[in-house]
């Protein structure tokens, strides 16, 4: 998602590029997150010959917000791989054991809404439609 976001422009089908604008990000990050996968963003940006990645201004990580003249600021969006990570086999069996000695069990991700509800169901931890219906 964060990569998306700091695309000016995307590859289209035909090879050309066209502009990234905050609706068409909207719409691909909806995509992706709709194919209940992880996704990797992959863009590029040309840098001026003299570019020196030394003298390249830093952001503040405390801050939000890419300082003028940033790196990943401008970039053209490559493409998106999706990748399937399936839930092990045997994690159905360990959180229903888990939940009937009284584990509370609580999923933390970092993955999209989308994808950690399709997990969450995969394993048993959720089924369709017990909190987030409108996401399964």
């Amino acid at each position: 998602e964060a990569v998306i976001l700091l695309c000016s422009h995307g590859v289209a089908s035909s090879g050309g590029l066209v502009e990234m604008s905050p609706p068409r990000a909207a719409r691909l990050l909806e995509s992706v997150a709709q194919q209940k996968m992880r996704g990797v963003a992959m863009a590029w940006r040309e840098m001026e010959k003299d570019w020196d990645p030394e003298k390249a201004p830093r952001g503040d990580p405390f801050k939000p917000g890419l300082p003028t003249g940033s790196p990943e600021q401008s970039l053209s969006l490559l493409g998106v791989a999706l990748i399937e990570d399936p839930v092990r086999s045997d994690v159905a069996h360990a959180l229903s054991t888990c939940t009937q000695a009284g584990v509370n069990v609580i999923m933390v991700t970092g993955d999209s809404k989308s994808t950690a509800v399709a997990v969450a169901e995969q394993c048993g931890l959720l089924q369709r439609g017990d909190l987030y219906p409108d996401c399964a």
